[in-house]
């Protein structure tokens, strides 16, 4: 194998990844930090705001602006902690929701032309394969 090859796989990979985000970011009309939002909550949860600063890897104030233009465009709702005052709960509205659903559902358009082909079993090898350079990657 020529020295690089893996890595020109990956950064390729990557490459296309940016780009099919971008492109999904454009449709629903995403910053890049609303999206990731979006990716890391869940429909059916409540959760405080430094759980998602924690979650998208941000510092909680830069979260805090992410969470306000998602409340204005209706995507959050916002509420006391029961705990703790000084904190607020997020989740999602059912247009947060919606949108979260269409990102799922764009991401598995992109799969399905990417393995198309693939008998279930490659698919299975391929993921673990893949899950394992990812874990080499980060020293896990």
């Amino acid at each position: 194998m020529a020295d690089d090859a893996l890595w020109d796989v990956i950064e390729r990979i990557k490459s296309r990844c940016i780009q099919q985000e971008a492109s999904i970011r454009k449709r629903l009309q995403l910053s890049p930090a609303e999206y990731l939002a979006l990716r890391r909550l869940r429909a059916d949860e409540k959760i405080a705001c430094r759980e998602l600063a924690r979650r998208m890897d941000l510092s909680l104030s830069r979260t805090s602006r992410v969470i306000d233009r998602l409340f204005a465009r209706g995507y959050l709702e916002r509420r006391d902690c029961t705990s703790d005052r000084r904190c607020k709960s997020i989740n999602l509205t059912a247009r947060g929701i919606g949108a979260r659903r269409r990102i799922q559902h764009l991401h598995r358009e992109c799969e399905f032309r990417l393995l198309e082909g693939y008998s279930e079993e490659e698919r299975t090898a391929l993921l673990l394969d893949l899950s394992g350079l990812t874990s080499r990657m980060s020293g896990d």
